[in-house]
């Protein structure tokens, strides 16, 4: 993901792609289908991304990781694709409990 510090004048390319499934998932990333920045934590952003799978960054974006116990829960090989694939595509935090 590129991104910009100036309001869209010039655009930074990270060196490696930050979001990325861990090797050991056997899934590959199709696609980003929202970026959102948590409520009340300046520095952290979340990415929600087909396959379905949520992951969070701690350094705006520059890096992202796997949030693991989503992507491990036993009704995972249960889950229905609905009509644009499976993907986590609505990302929401709660300003007043950081940690949902």
């Amino acid at each position: 993901m590129f991104h910009s510090d100036d309001l869209g004048r010039t655009w930074t390319e990270p060196a490696k792609p930050a979001v990325r499934f861990p090797q050991d998932t056997g899934a590959s990333l199709e696609r980003v289908w929202q970026l959102h920045p948590a409520a009340g934590e300046p520095d952290v952003v979340y990415a929600g991304t087909e396959p379905a799978a949520l992951y969070r960054s701690e350094d705006r974006g520059e890096s992202f990781e796997l949030v693991r116990p989503l992507w491990e829960h036993p009704t995972r090989s249960r889950w229905v694709p609905g009509g644009g694939g499976e993907g986590l595509h609505t990302v929401l935090t709660d300003r007043r409990t950081h940690a949902r």
